[in-house]
């Protein structure tokens, strides 16, 4: 029945074929002579489903009551075809896609439907990361044009694509297209009405029938990597080393785990936590913790005791890849709080417990999660922390959760902390102010950031007069701002002024900026050496290399050649589901994980007798990325697969020469050369083992490379390396 009528309208469907959409030779083609019946059974699709139909506009969907899964989303999928309205506008509809908006045009006998997917309130299931650069661009267009005659619809064809892509690298993803068309071929007279006092007495003359939704459900396909977590971990080889995660090896070891632990069970985990060898321990607390499952998460909570100073490598391990999560979860902040709660051994660990609490708070928040308890549970524990604190250290600690915390309420919090006596909290207080967007940023902020910068009130080090530089910089600064930045430029060392010369000619854009300077804090402040990291957002707690120069001079004494470990494990950065129902009633599937295996670490050579230093921060590191986007039926498989994978590595090196007056410093980052490699395959496959596929590859070289810092530096640089020569 295709008029547009009030009434119960029963669809059968017959003569089901496979069809390939692209091109195939006949070699190719693996649905040549499918019998799509004895894939799905001789009478699934045959059972016919009833819809009543009111002007153009689908009211109730009936089927049989053993309907379900993959046949009952194709055959919603077909009669969503026949919601349509011959009047032009915009309404919000219910079809197999879930409750959307459509946009209805009308041209004589031409009916332009366009749903606006967006919109949709549907059964989709999704997650993703809460930083938008890691993330994935989802770009859905759905299309109908319909023919109708005197009410009859001739002909519909519904046109539907997803183009989903990875951000950070545009080339990796697919498009996924479904069509439909619906043509009308005949009509003939029948001697049998559906006949009855009202509806449902029709439906009850015609059977056993069942309402049903028209918005179609997710159906959970078959396990695809079944293997148990513990024996995917025993098959590896021994002589896989677990802890050079600069191996591009061990970051595809540590893709798979993660995906294997997704399915076990606590126990499971526990089991192969509590008999890891020493040099395994590490990887899979990485592995554990960026699952997210509560398994995993109870598991570690369990097997970590944070009472004992023995387990601080492992506990710090944990920290470390609890604050690099793409997406943390509110069981993850709760255990933290349990841990903070009680008893702790380390110091260490428990500053960097509160920063690690800090920066779960901002990814929740970033998805739309601040309101949960226990999120704010979180946030009242910091600033009634940083309240009860009157030591300088806690007074820190608490600061730089708040800096990892980015809550827009604590802005006037961090302003107070600017006014304190010592340099070193004002500090923290200021570099925290400079990480908030600029609508936070108000006038009262940067008339203070104006003070410190000028020291009307206080003498601060060369680092905090920068960053509360960049604050006014950054935010829209008026010319008697800027008139009187340049007239203290000649007040100001030679190496500051420099920076700043350059920041205000627009030379210099860097979020990390140089801030070496002989400039003392305050008078009786100890000369410090140390290091503050950002890695993916997070602020981890500053190392410092010594304190004074008491203890300068046992370190100078002390150095070897080694370098010291900074930071080094495996970081689950990008990891993104998303299962879309189609229009047709197939459910595709996107996956985006991106593997990152880290190791940073750092050498100081020092020479009293020539007063030269040379430090080196070496950063080796792996990237796997892999792509799943697929159609995946009990009948049949669609999909195309890709990976990227590189291994790289990044020095930066300063040079200072104390010797000379006014200091040499040069600063160099150095990129060595490394092979990229692509994989993309596109597949087709049916149960009984015919198989499509084409696989192509392509390994790009990267050179090296110095990466150019400023004009200055190079010609420190210059100076330095020709009096070595």
């Amino acid at each position: 029945m295709s008029d547009l009528s009030k009434g119960p309208v029963k669809q059968l469907i017959q003569e089901v074929k496979l069809l390939n959409v692209s091109e195939r030779t006949e070699n190719q083609n693996i649905f040549k002579s499918i019998d799509i019946e004895a894939l799905l059974g001789p009478t699934t699709l045959k059972k016919p489903v009833i819809f009543h139909w009111n002007s153009g506009k689908i009211e109730t969907l009936y089927g049989s009551p053993e309907e379900t899964g993959l046949v009952l989303n194709l055959k919603r999928g077909l009669v969503s075809l026949f919601q349509l309205q011959t009047g032009p506008g915009t309404i919000t509809e219910v079809d197999v896609s879930g409750n959307c908006r459509v946009t209805y045009k009308t041209d004589n006998d031409q009916v332009t439907k366009i749903k606006d997917l967006h919109s949709c309130e549907r059964p989709d299931f999704v997650f993703g990361a809460s930083n938008r650069v890691l993330g994935v661009q989802w770009q859905p267009t759905c299309k109908g044009l319909y023919s109708v005659e005197n009410g009859v619809i001739k002909a519909a064809v519904s046109e539907e694509s997803h183009v989903v892509s990875l951000n950070l690298q545009s080339t990796v993803g697919a498009k996924i297209s479904s069509r439909q068309h619906l043509l009308y071929l005949t009509s003939e007279e029948r001697s049998v009405e559906i006949s009855g006092k009202n509806l449902q007495e029709a439906l009850d003359n015609l059977g056993v029938y069942t309402p049903f939704p028209l918005t179609g459900s997710l159906v959970k396909g078959p396990c695809k990597l079944c293997t148990p977590a513990s024996d995917y971990f025993k098959s590896l080889n021994k002589n896989t080393d677990l802890q050079d995660v600069s191996q591009i090896s061990t970051t595809r070891t540590f893709l798979a785990f993660v995906q294997l632990l997704r399915e076990a069970k606590k126990v499971d985990i526990l089991n192969v936590l509590k008999k890891a060898a020493a040099t395994e321990i590490s990887f899979l607390i990485d592995s554990v913790t960026a699952t997210q499952t509560e398994s995993s998460l109870s598991a570690l909570s369990e097997y970590l005791d944070f009472t004992k100073e023995t387990q601080i490598s492992q506990q710090r391990t944990f920290l470390y890849a609890s604050a690099f999560s793409s997406n943390p979860t509110k069981e993850l902040l709760h255990i933290l709080l349990a841990k903070l709660r009680g008893k702790i051994g380390s110091r260490e660990i428990r500053e960097t417990t509160i920063s690690v609490i800090g920066a779960v708070i901002r990814k929740l928040c970033q998805r739309n999660l601040c309101n949960l308890q226990d999120v704010e549970v979180a946030k009242k524990v910091i600033l009634d922390g940083l309240n009860a604190a009157t030591e300088e250290a806690d007074v820190k600690m608490y600061l730089l959760a708040l800096k990892n915390a980015l809550l827009p309420e604590t802005v006037p919090l961090l302003l107070k902390y600017t006014e304190w006596q010592s340099s070193s909290v004002v500090a923290f207080a200021v570099t925290a102010l400079q990480r908030f967007p600029s609508v936070y940023i108000t006038q009262e902020v940067k008339k203070r950031m104006n003070r410190i910068f000028h020291q009307s009130s206080n003498r601060y080090g060369a680092g905090v007069r920068l960053a509360a530089l960049d604050v006014i910089l950054n935010n829209q600064p008026s010319d008697m701002e800027l008139k009187n930045i340049l007239l203290s430029v000649g007040e100001i060392e030679s190496e500051p002024s420099k920076y700043i010369t350059e920041k205000l000619q627009g030379i210099l854009h860097s979020e990390h900026h140089p801030a070496s300077s002989n400039e003392a804090e305050r008078d009786d402040a100890e000369a410090t050496a140390g290091m503050s990291m950002i890695l993916f957002d997070v602020q981890l707690p500053p190392i410092v290399f010594f304190q004074g120069y008491t203890d300068l001079m046992e370190k100078a004494w002390s150095l070897t050649e080694e370098p010291i470990s900074i930071i080094k494990g495996s970081i689950l950065f990008i990891d993104h589901l998303q299962e879309i129902l189609l229009q047709s009633g197939l459910q595709a599937a996107t996956e985006f994980q991106g593997g990152l295996g880290i190791d940073i670490s750092g050498s100081i050579e020092l020479s009293l007798w020539s007063q030269k230093t040379k430090t080196n921060i070496r950063n080796r590191g792996t990237l796997v990325i892999h792509s799943v986007i697929n159609v995946d039926t009990p009948f049949a498989q669609a999909g195309v697969n890709s990976s990227s994978e590189a291994a790289a590595s990044l020095d930066f090196v300063s040079n200072v020469n104390f010797l000379d007056s006014p200091i040499l410093i040069c600063l160099q980052m150095l990129k060595k050369p490394f092979p990229y490699r692509e994989t993309v395959t596109i597949y087709e496959s049916l149960p009984k083992g015919a198989q499509f596929a084409i696989r192509k590859q392509r390994t790009l070289r990267v050179q090296g490379t110095e990466l150019p810092l400023h004009r200055a530096n190079s010609e420190m640089c210059k100076k330095l390396h020709s009096e070595r020569a």
